[in-house]
């Protein structure tokens, strides 16, 4: 039988050599379309609502960004760095 610990230590290697496939690329930042952003955040949101985790070798991702990052989506809420009375956000009417 296998120990527990072998088999986590093959996983780790699985896993690392997937997330440095699946790091973001400048070429593959370029490449993805706004409704392929969408999906791969949707596809996140599933995984979190059902609670299922996805594993990770945050040391191999450390490694395989460390060069740059390129995200994929930005995301923010109005007024989350700004207080209610500032409006810099809202484009000026045409003319003003």
């Amino acid at each position: 039988m296998i120990e527990r610990a072998m088999v986590l230590a093959i996983m780790a290697l699985l896993a690392g050599s997937a997330l440095r496939a699946q790091a973001q690329t400048k070429e593959s930042q370029a490449a993805m379309t706004p409704a392929q952003a969408l999906e791969r955040l949707k596809e996140g949101n599933r995984r979190f609502v059902s609670g299922t985790r996805k594993v990770r070798d945050l040391n191999a991702k450390g490694l395989a960004t460390a060069a740059g990052q390129y995200p994929f989506a930005a995301m923010g809420a109005p007024g989350a760095r700004s207080g209610p009375g500032d409006r810099r956000h809202v484009q000026p009417p045409h003319g003003g």
